[in-house]
């Protein structure tokens, strides 16, 4: 799941890929595989660390 910092991302967003995450690691666990799960936050733009820390802070 890949989050781009710019406009948002919005609750709903971060809900859902939330929600796609943990699907895609129980489906992972139920065939017998070990899922590497981890939320990609896009570093494009003109935002600074601050906003970055803070966008993470909600995605993960």
């Amino acid at each position: 799941t890949v989050v781009s910092i710019p406009n948002g991302p919005s609750a709903l967003a971060v809900k859902e890929a939330a929600w796609g995450l943990a699907r895609y690691a129980a489906i992972s666990q139920d065939s017998g595989l070990v899922p590497i799960v981890e939320p990609e936050i896009l570093l494009d733009g003109e935002h600074g660390i601050d906003r970055t820390f803070e966008v993470a802070q909600k995605v993960w």
